[in-house]
């Protein structure tokens, strides 16, 4: 997942990208926000995802501000998250070539001296991977260093432990954690603390069905109890000027038809469209339900081709759109959804013609 594309990811769940306890008049760089908050979206995605998970990170340098403290309770918040996730992160440095020490078994990036100006960025890279129990790189084999974060997350230890309950009387103080080995020679890699808020108090995710269509929306990942396909296409009317027509192919097979007395088998879909600006602020956005009655050859060719629904959205003005889609079905509550990248063109009802084409599902 690029981190850098032109169009940001959707800024609908504001404590991802704006941290728990920082004021907007402290002096860090818009981007830093930017990669935090992206990298938070990101494990906020991952935590109902049952595992241990991997994130490798590839970045030029991670500047968290001037401030020492705002920087440490940046990584400390983030290494919280990534804990409850299941998370690890491995950071790989790429802004450019870069001489191995003689010894890399004892190379320690927060300590090592740095001779160019993107330390302190580096250092910052290097932390929030090992506060994750990860692991930093800064050397010039791109393939080998992936080839060794895979060879070390092949196996890992699962160690936990019960605090006392004195341990949750702040939610502000971060705990540190420490594992040790008897055996010498060897490193220990593991999570390095957390903040003092049990698990159980933390906000539940609602059970709301138009809240989880929301939440399936704006998921940095695709959701695919129902396979979603979406082809946007860009035309234009002289009533509404320039739209994004989006044919939504599903896969039927998975949904649960019910029979009428009459052998109809009917169904029920809810769809919610939406896109979003180059800057990640939502533009527009449309809800509908719509209702399958079918039986006999239609039926069956409803399962073998699947449904096929379209949506428009005005656009008023041109530029790059990430256009995402989230389907629920009514019945049994699950979701699909997918997402594309248009580009809407500086054009008149002279320069842009509607779109007439048919689509196959195929």
């Amino acid at each position: 997942m690029r981190l850098g594309f032109p169009i940001e990811f959707p800024k609908e769940l504001p404590e991802e990208f704006t941290p728990e306890g920082i004021s907007e008049e402290t002096e860090t760089p818009p981007q830093s926000f930017g990669t935090m908050g992206a990298l938070n979206y990101i494990v906020r995605g991952l935590k109902d995802i049952p595992g241990r998970k991997l994130i490798i990170l590839f970045s030029d340098g991670l500047s968290l501000g001037r401030r020492d403290t705002l920087a440490r309770e940046l990584r400390q918040r983030f290494s919280d998250m990534a804990g409850r996730a299941s998370a690890v992160v491995y950071t790989i440095y790429a802004a450019g070539v870069q001489a191995p020490p003689s010894d890399p078994a004892a190379y320690d990036p927060l300590r090592a001296p740095m001779l160019s100006d993107s330390a302190p960025t580096m250092r910052n890279l290097a932390a929030v991977s090992e506060q994750t129990g990860g692991r930093h790189f800064a050397y010039n084999d791109l393939p080998a260093e992936v080839s060794t974060i895979l060879n070390q997350e092949a196996g890992y230890y699962l160690i936990g432990y019960r605090p006392d309950e004195l341990t949750f009387r702040n939610p502000n103080r971060f705990h540190t954690l420490e594992v040790r080995v008897r055996r010498t020679g060897l490193t220990v890699r593991s999570r390095r603390g957390f903040y003092g808020v049990a698990e159980e108090n933390l906000p539940a995710v609602p059970d709301d069905p138009k809240r989880q269509l929301a939440n399936v929306l704006i998921s940095p990942f695709i959701s695919n109890p129902i396979a979603v396909r979406m082809e946007p296409r860009v035309s234009y009317s002289p009533k509404i000027g320039q739209y994004v027509s989006c044919t939504l192919y599903l896969d039927a097979r998975p949904l649960p038809f019910s029979q009428d007395a009459e052998g109809w088998m009917n169904g029920a879909i809810e769809v919610l469209l939406a896109t979003f600006g180059a800057n990640g602020e939502r533009v527009d956005v449309r809800a509908h339900t719509f209702h399958v009655r079918t039986r006999g050859r239609t039926y069956r060719h409803v399962l073998e081709n699947g449904l096929t629904y379209i949506i428009t959205l005005p656009v008023k003005k041109p530029g790059p759109y990430q256009v995402r889609v989230a389907v629920r079905d009514v019945k049994s509550g699950n979701v699909g959804s997918a997402f594309e990248f248009v580009q809407i063109p500086s054009a008149s009802r002279n320069t842009v013609k509607p779109i007439t084409n048919g689509l196959s599902p195929q």
